[in-house]
């Protein structure tokens, strides 16, 4: 490696930091736009020269535009259809879990109605037969229950620290 190879090295890799001056992008520049770029690297040379352009595109934006109807895979397959199936793929496993949940749902409620068939309540003389009904009253009361046994435990407590 001779010592200008190695003092664009050292170059590269304080750009690559963003430590490098305005100057020594431009010595990268000079350099990378030039005939005697090094085979080692050879790879940053378009870089710098959309770099030295005024970067009139996006990076590789010429590049792209070559390959905008198809990219393939090294062995040559085209990915679109690949793609297109893995979507169609994805789309249908989510519908059927979908489906699926909405099923489960539906299979338990009726689960549940049937094991409580026949069962009613009675609220200020007022009969109530529907499920939905009778579960949001029982968990009302549940929630009151709840209530009461932390009040009372809470009093308990507060209790044995005045005996203590």
């Amino acid at each position: 490696m001779n010592m200008i190879e190695q003092y664009i090295e050292n170059l590269l890799d304080r750009f690559f930091d963003g430590e490098t001056t305005r100057s020594e992008e431009k010595i990268l520049e000079e350099y990378f736009t030039g005939d005697n770029v090094s085979e080692k690297l050879i790879q940053y040379k378009p870089m710098f020269k959309w770099y030295a352009d005024g970067m009139p595109t996006e990076p590789g934006a010429e590049l792209a535009e070559t390959k905008k109807h198809t990219v393939v895979k090294k062995s040559g397959f085209p990915l679109k259809p690949v793609m297109w199936f893995s979507s169609i793929a994805a789309a249908l496993a989510i519908l059927f879990t979908a489906g699926w949940n909405y099923h489960s749902a539906k299979v338990q409620k009726e689960m549940l109605a049937k094991q409580h068939e026949g069962s009613y309540i009675m609220i200020d003389g007022v009969l109530y037969t529907d499920m939905e009904d009778i579960s949001e009253e029982i968990e009302y009361l549940r929630l009151e229950a709840e209530t009461i046994e932390l009040e009372l435990s809470a009093e308990a407590g507060t209790n044995q620290d005045v005996i203590s």
